[in-house]
């Protein structure tokens, strides 16, 4: 079975026996990364064949409602037994590191809005721990771990 790691422009996150997808690399670079999008993968995953995807700093890319369509492509995606990792800056983990002065302003815009130094930098939406376990339930997948760490909340899913 495939494994699929997707990436934004972070070689150092490459996973050996992945398939690492980055749109932001210039093709098939000798790093590992495969140029291809992150938001559609039937150009190389048909439906039901991962055994595993991981998509770390992702989904706060898309609109609320884009965000939803890609989440379910991605579920589209595992085959039965197959697991979904991902995380996302968590708002109310952000407002307690501001509230506990654990973060400046400066770090608290570039976690909820992005770098901003290129076009694709822009964050579009957040999410909480709560929000995200919901969305993935109602969906009707198992929730594997759901935890926060570092400001994001990092959940697995399975199919069933």
């Amino acid at each position: 079975m495939t494994k699929v790691n997707l990436l934004l422009d972070n070689p150092g996150d490459v996973r050996n026996g992945y398939l690492n997808f980055d749109p932001q690399t210039p093709g098939q670079c000798s790093d590992g990364r495969i140029r291809a999008a992150v938001d559609d993968l039937s150009h190389t995953i048909d439906a039901n064949e991962l055994e595993e995807l991981v998509a770390h700093d992702i989904l706060d890319y898309f609109g609320v409602s884009e965000a939803d369509r890609v989440l379910d492509h991605w579920l589209s995606r595992l085959a039965h037994g197959g697991t979904l990792s991902l995380s996302v800056v968590d708002l109310r983990e952000v407002s307690r590191a501001v509230l506990a002065n654990a973060l400046d302003i400066a770090d608290v815009n570039e976690l909820l809005f992005g770098q901003q130094e290129r076009a694709w930098q822009f964050k579009k939406c957040v999410f909480t721990l709560p929000v995200l376990v919901g969305m993935l339930r109602k969906k009707g997948y198992k929730i594997l771990l759901q935890k926060c760490a570092d400001c994001r909340a990092v959940v697995t899913c399975q199919r069933a």
